[in-house]
């Protein structure tokens, strides 16, 4: 209703969507949804009176992830999808190619800002831009299986992100390579875990600021009170 009534009134929206696959990404200063949004912001032209920011945190390998496609979807003629870079939007080629023509047709421009292309106007070297993107992708994943598999061969305790308040201890061998990781309790956040546990008395919303206040950060992150309700339970 709301797409109906901006189409019928001639107001052009500009969807700006920003993504991060990674934790790192995201607190990266080049990469960050901010930086993202930021850079984007600054590319929208003075014809579209209205802008709509998206920010996902999350790999779009296999699907199109939910925000994407309700962008789609309330996307008119006139309007337009802007990213940062293809491959901020998909490294799938197969799902993609569809979506953009559907929107091709519908009159919706896709822009990538850092490569300075649009579906529209050169399909060709966008769709090359993608299959890229698809490419290093794949590249990248058989990285980290083989990775993941000489962990497994030398006896990892585990393998992957752990959760908060454990931690990983290299053991040396006698050649002074890493034999094999163990996990272990980090110190510091096991107290922060006690200390959130044993606070009835505050909310999370409450905790939350605390922790922030105090300069306490998780991994590298501000305190929400979804942090706090998850360790909680």
């Amino acid at each position: 209703l709301i797409s109906d009534y901006l189409h019928r009134h001639q107001i052009k929206t500009a969807y700006l969507f920003c993504r991060v696959s990674t934790k790192e990404q995201a607190s990266s200063t080049s990469l960050s949804l901010q930086a993202q949004e930021t850079a984007l912001r600054g590319a929208v032209p003075a014809e579209f009176q209205r802008v709509r920011v998206f920010s996902i945190s999350k790999s779009v390998y296999t699907r199109i992830p939910r925000a994407l496609a309700e962008i789609g979807e309330a996307a008119t003629g006139g309007d337009a999808i802007m990213l940062w870079r293809v491959d901020r939007l998909s490294r799938n080629i197969i799902q993609y190619l569809d979506w953009c023509e559907d929107l091709a047709e519908r009159g919706v421009t896709i822009y990538s800002q850092q490569d300075n292309l649009s579906y529209n106007d050169d399909r060709l070297a966008f769709i090359q831009a993608i299959v890229e993107a698809q490419k290093e992708a794949m590249v990248l994943g058989e990285r980290v299986k083989a990775a993941f598999r000489e962990k497994r061969r030398r006896g990892d305790e585990h393998i992957g992100n752990l959760p908060y308040g454990k931690r990983y201890k290299r053991l040396m061998g006698s050649d002074g390579r890493t034999d094999r990781m163990v996990v272990i309790s980090d110190a510091v956040e096991t107290d922060i875990i006690k200390r959130i546990r044993t606070s009835h008395l505050e909310t999370p919303a409450l905790m939350a600021g605390l922790l922030n206040n105090a300069g306490i950060r998780k991994r590298g992150r501000k305190w929400t009170p979804e942090m706090v309700e998850r360790l909680r339970k």
